[in-house]
């Protein structure tokens, strides 16, 4: 049996005009190498450089995050984007370190404002379809809550 070198490729031409079309037709976060950690990289490198088109290229319409220490819900791409937007200059985003698990992934971030002080983050994130479609995430300002003097003798302070 012969194969003929034109026929390989139409065949070959035709495969990848199908991976084109499935990749463009998912977005442009959603490419075969955005990995729900990828994603979630992103989100916080768009926020560094203050992209906020590109933020909300990355969440879902209907987003829901969740601030438990302030008792606060986000609803909507729209809310979550501007929450942000209009929050005071003077930070800068540092990831330590995200860990996936499937569509979770979780992110530690350090948040160094210029007059506020330097908060950490702990974000719980669920990327589903390319699209981040909820989080939760723990805030707090570092050296905020002195620790309790029965601790003291077990503990070393940082």
């Amino acid at each position: 049996m012969t194969h003929s070198r034109q026929g390989q490729v139409s065949v070959d031409l035709h495969l990848i005009l199908v991976w084109v079309t499935s990749v463009h037709d998912r977005g442009p976060c959603q490419d075969a190498f955005m990995e729900p950690k990828n994603i979630v990289q992103e989100l916080w490198d768009r926020m560094q450089a203050r992209d906020w088109s590109g933020l909300g290229e990355l969440l879902a319409d209907d987003l829901v995050v969740e601030w438990p220490a302030s008792a606060e819900r986000i609803v909507g791409r729209e809310n979550y984007v501007t929450i942000n937007v209009e929050y005071p200059e003077g930070w800068a985003i540092n990831v330590l370190r995200i860990v996936e698990d499937g569509e979770v992934v979780v992110s530690e971030v350090e948040v160094p404002h210029g007059t506020r002080g330097i908060f950490r983050v702990a974000s719980f994130w669920t990327v589903r379809d390319g699209h981040i479609v909820d989080g939760r995430e723990y805030w707090t300002c570092l050296g905020s809550a002195a620790p309790p003097q029965w601790r003291a003798a077990y503990v070393q302070r940082v």
